[in-house]
């Protein structure tokens, strides 16, 4: 019980020390989500309330469609959620483990009878646990927003509820990478530098192997690189992104045609 309670204390004084970055976290989320699809909807009722040219019955349907494309365009598959995840991603890292860059201050956290272990795991756990919190908690308020102006389907949730799913692989991945700079390297500037460098990897990869293509392949199809290169995520986030949305989007051409 003692060992709960003390837990349960570091959690918290935890959370108080990073409490600037969580809440900077919830905010842009409610900005990014709920607070922007609700000024974009109703801009899009007072333009068609002010529209003279359609009738009742097809301004309510054009009004419709254009409500439900938005919506998904901001709870759907998104490379700003990519974006989004990368940012809190290297803040949470660096912010959380920027006391290993003092030496007093890594004396003090040593001092402190608690594994490696646990230390991390409280650190690295606070931080996902409230990404993961802010961003569920504008997704459910899109739902609120989008059934309150009549353009939320049981599609449409499930797509987005697929998403965010898909962004918190994601995050976590670019959190574990960030961490990895971190601890590698011996300021913030240069951590910074480092979590640039990992995530270029990528990218300095691809386009090694496509060069190397165009070298070695006469048949090489120069349009097939450039559609090759515009994936957004890194290898398996980035296939599961891909058939999920081909699937979604397949299936949903499919009730439509019936």
């Amino acid at each position: 019980m003692i060992l709960k309670k003390s837990y349960w204390a570091k959690w918290l004084e935890n959370n108080r020390r990073r409490s600037w970055t969580f809440l900077l976290c919830l905010v842009m989320a409610l900005f990014c989500g709920p607070l922007y699809l609700m000024v974009v909807l109703t801009g899009l009722q007072n333009n068609y309330a002010n529209d003279s040219v359609y009738n009742a019955a097809q301004a309510a349907e054009s009004l419709r469609e254009l409500i439900q494309s938005r919506i998904t365009d901001v709870i759907g598959f998104s490379f700003i959620h990519v974006l989004f995840a990368a940012f809190f991603a290297i803040l949470f890292a660096v912010q959380g483990f920027c006391w290993l860059y003092s030496r007093r201050k890594t004396d003090l956290y040593f001092s402190v009878p608690e594994s490696l272990k646990k230390r991390y795991m409280l650190i690295c756990g606070n931080g996902i646990l409230v990404y993961s919190f802010s961003t569920l908690t504008a997704l459910l308020l899109d739902w609120i927003i989008g059934v309150a102006f009549h353009g939320m389907t049981g599609i449409m949730a499930a797509q987005s509820l697929l998403a965010w799913f898909v962004e918190q692989l994601a995050f976590i991945a670019m959190y574990q990478v960030a961490l990895v700079a971190v601890m590698l390297t011996g300021n913030i500037l240069t951590a910074l530098l480092g979590c640039a460098v990992f995530f270029s990897y990528e990218l300095a990869v691809r386009f090694l192997i496509d060069e190397l293509k165009t070298m070695f392949f006469a048949s090489y199809c120069s349009a097939d690189a450039r559609q090759w290169m515009q994936k957004k995520l890194s290898d398996t986030l980035c296939r599961i992104l891909g058939l999920a949305e081909s699937y979604l989007v397949q299936r949903r051409r499919t009730t439509v045609q019936l």
